[in-house]
């Protein structure tokens, strides 16, 4: 990824999302000569942040998927979150009183990163209202939607969950039968469950004579 884009590129892509967007071309050139933006690619399975670590880089996601974990003592992974293309990571931490990661953040599949220093996003706040309107509105969002998935996760049985998400693809898909874009085991995780307790649901569904499925796709009955 990184190895096969010129800087220029990478600086102009890092440029369109917001609130980078709002920066004027004297901060890009001050950011850009500063030498201390990061541009780093993480294979699939790679470790990005470790639980507890400090967060001291805002994290402007370029390409690929990374995803927030919660790993229990017996091993059970959860995530809680999943960060794709224009997201942000750590733009809710890097102000924090305490700032280190909640949980492990790794790569689903192989992604490229751009790491900005906290203190260049403080000064661009300061320099710049609309800038930090930006970041307020992307702190905010990211919280919207934290809040959201854990009412969902506390209140959703497995097969709800699982129905949320098959109609939510179906829209996206266009088609009842749908290509799952992540392994069982994935979805599981997203869905804060086990992969036998989601296998189970699946099987209890076909006999009820909702779906039909096979290893990569799922076909909505009713």
């Amino acid at each position: 990824m990184a190895d096969t884009i010129t800087q220029d590129h990478l600086w102009l892509a890092l440029a369109k999302i917001p609130p980078l967007d709002t920066l004027h071309s004297e901060q890009w050139h001050r950011l850009e000569q500063s030498g201390s933006v990061r541009f780093l690619t993480f294979e699939k399975g790679a470790l990005i942040h470790l639980q507890q670590e400090p967060c001291t880089d805002l994290d402007v996601i370029l390409e690929g998927q990374i995803s927030i974990q919660n790993i229990a003592e017996d091993g059970t992974v959860l995530t809680v979150n999943l960060f794709t293309p224009r997201d942000l990571l750590g733009v809710n931490l890097i102000f924090a009183s305490k700032n280190r990661y909640p949980m492990t953040v790794s790569a689903d599949r192989k992604s490229l990163v751009a790491k900005i220093p906290g203190d260049w996003i403080m000064v661009f706040c300061r320099e710049n209202p609309d800038f930090m309107a930006g970041v307020m509105r992307a702190i905010s969002d990211r919280s919207l939607v934290l809040t959201g998935r854990i009412q969902a996760m506390a209140h959703r049985s497995i097969r709800k969950a699982l129905l949320d998400y098959l109609e939510y693809e179906q829209a996206l898909q266009g088609s009842r039968t749908i290509r799952l874009p992540v392994s069982k085991k994935t979805l599981a995780e997203q869905l804060g469950v086990e992969r036998t307790s989601l296998s189970r649901e699946l099987a209890k569904m076909r006999e009820d004579g909702l779906v039909q499925y096979d290893s990569r796709t799922i076909t909505l009955l009713s």
